[in-house]
């Protein structure tokens, strides 16, 4: 018996995907991110089912992720946004990838590999516009784009950039990064560096213009049921992971009892503990310790003491009616309680993401 185990909801997954799709630009197509293990939901079930809903488009950061999804969609076509290693162009090409171009020295080590493998690899050009971490720098690239399109080895087929603050409240930079994408863009054209597809938009920015659409939108953390901008929340988009272990044992405790590991709690009052088959080393944070809930029996019981590598102890109440082997929701619906990954993510201080990409279980079902 697992120790914990996701399962997904996919009615609801199919939901989210049709209201973002009703919702994108005619235009527009769809590139589902699936990196992270599709953000901790398990890429295997999600991308199955996002390919039975006319998804033909994803985004992975690695080779191994890549290699997974191939497995799972022979004839998807997969973006890697990561970092190609120059030395396994050879496979990617096998996998028929499209890797990013990350920089100039990038893009000249890709294609000196593809040379000598004798392949010509498709690839994106990342735009660096202001998030500071990966891409040709906006202001020399149509410069550097011009050699690397020469290089030999290397096909541009799209360009993209990624906006640092889709979601802040002040739109003021993300606009300044998309007239700067739009430079690069004009640029190239008039250099006669042909770039027939443009992306832009992640979550945040999708819900914010319309406009930024273009060829195709980049769509993770939304289609995962968490909107960067709640109030701009499409009808409908909901979470589809829920995240369970059990209850491995019941100790009934008198009051000014020491919970864990420096008795950073007492009881207050004599009361039942249930001992949760969950630490941090699955996922569950050490800083949901005397912070979190998980749901029990319907309601929601507060974690007691520190939460441990293997182990986590809550308050179910004195007269609570539970028992060993019973199902706890970490993360999901029981009776008419909720608990969602923004939840944890606010009472560990991080966001949703980190929450969700944190989870580590071999375990991944079927709702």
């Amino acid at each position: 018996m697992s120790r914990t185990w996701t399962e997904i909801v996919s009615p609801v997954l199919r939901d989210n995907i049709r209201c973002v799709r009703a919702a994108v630009e005619p235009r527009s197509d769809l590139i589902f991110v699936v990196k992270a293990d599709a953000y901790g939901h398990g890429m295997p079930g999600v991308v199955k089912v996002a390919w039975d809903e006319g998804i033909r488009r994803f985004a992975v950061a690695h080779l191994d992720e890549a290699e997974t999804l191939r497995q799972c969609l022979p004839d998807a076509q997969v973006l890697m946004i990561g970092v190609l290693d120059p030395a396994t162009v050879a496979r990617a090409a096998a996998l028929r990838l499209v890797p990013a171009l990350t920089g100039p020295r990038h893009a000249d080590a890709l294609a000196r590999e593809a040379r000598q493998a004798g392949v010509v690899l498709p690839c994106h050009v990342k735009i660096d516009t202001g998030m500071g971490r990966l891409g040709f720098d906006w202001q020399r690239a149509v410069d550097e784009l011009r050699v690397a399109g020469g290089l030999g080895g290397l096909r541009i087929e799209g360009a993209y950039t990624h906006l640092a603050a889709s979601d802040a409240a002040d739109r003021a930079f993300a606009d300044e990064q998309m007239r700067r994408f739009r430079l690069v863009v004009a640029g190239c054209r008039a250099a006669g560096i042909p770039i027939p597809f443009l992306h832009v938009s992640n979550s945040g920015a999708f819900q914010r213009d319309r406009e930024w659409h273009l060829d195709a939108v980049r769509m993770g953390i939304l289609l995962y049921g968490y909107p960067p901008i709640p109030a701009a929340l499409p009808a409908n988009i909901r979470p589809f992971l829920q995240w369970k272990t059990r209850v491995i044992q019941i100790r009934d405790v008198p009051a000014r009892y020491p919970v864990s590991y420096d008795s950073t709690f007492h009881t207050q009052a004599p009361t039942r503990l249930a001992v949760l088959n969950v630490g941090y080393a699955d996922g569950y944070s050490r800083a949901l310790s005397n912070r979190g809930m998980v749901l029990l029996g319907g309601r929601r019981c507060p974690v007691r003491g520190r939460v441990t590598m293997n182990l986590t102890m809550v308050d179910a109440g004195p007269d609570a009616p539970v028992k060993e082997g019973d199902e706890v929701v970490l993360i999901g619906c029981q009776g008419g309680e909720m608990i969602g990954a923004d939840d944890l993510a606010q009472w560990q201080g991080t966001i949703a993401y980190e929450v969700l990409t944190s989870i580590r279980t071999p375990d991944r079902r079927e709702a």
